[in-house]
């Protein structure tokens, strides 16, 4: 199975590819599922959660694309590759059913470097989970990302924790393991050593659902 780390995200989205943490696959591999039907929330089974995607494309649409997957996990559970939008200023809608219990990312992006709202046209993202929104917008330069997680309900907690790596983030990595076999665990870092976070004081955040038993 290929390695993907650093295993800690972000807690804001950023206008500059710069400060974006360095991701190191040692391979490539790419699925997308394709439903035959379109659920609704109703649709979804009760261990699974409706996330829905809508995107208004501005006067540049090819220059788009995004993704959504799940944390640590190179396989996306969704994406549209940029070029797959071919129409300026409409607005397309996409939905799926995805497991609960897991912390997921979306990263849109533009290829452009000027996001899809501004000089060449009023374009917007916006993405729900469950029929709540999680996050909105279109102002923004390379990419915009968000992590959000299904409920931790039922059998299962939510754990989580924030951490700055000061401005030396080569020296900082964290480990966090059970004294008990639990799923998920141990779970580590490497450094953050990208040269994109050096002298730059990066507050991360840590999101996972573990099973209570």
């Amino acid at each position: 199975e290929p390695e993907w780390y650093p295993t800690s995200y972000p807690t804001s989205s950023s206008d500059d590819s710069r400060s974006e943490p360095e991701w190191h696959p040692t391979s490539y591999p790419t699925w997308e599922w394709h439903p035959t039907a379109v659920p609704t929330q109703g649709d979804c089974p009760p261990d699974e959660m409706l996330v829905e995607i809508t995107i208004k494309t501005d006067n540049k649409p090819n220059e788009t694309s995004w993704h959504l997957k799940r944390r640590n996990v190179p396989l996306s559970v969704a994406s549209k590759p940029a070029g797959f939008y071919t129409e300026s200023l409409k607005q397309y809608y996409h939905r799926y059913c995805v497991p609960s219990h897991q912390l997921y990312e979306f990263r849109i992006m533009d290829s452009g470097r000027d996001g899809i709202q501004g000089d060449h046209g009023d374009g917007f993202y916006e993405l729900k989970a469950n029929g709540e929104i999680e996050d909105e917008g279109g102002s923004f330069a390379s990419f915009a990302i968000d992590y959000f997680e299904g409920p931790c309900d039922g059998e299962y907690s939510s754990f989580q924790f924030k951490f700055k790596t000061g401005t030396n983030g080569r020296f900082v990595s964290y480990e966090l393991s059970s004294e008990s076999e639990q799923k998920g665990l141990p779970m580590k870092s490497n450094s953050f050593a990208s040269p994109y976070l050096q002298n730059i004081n990066m507050e991360f955040l840590v999101q996972e659902c573990f099973p209570t038993a």
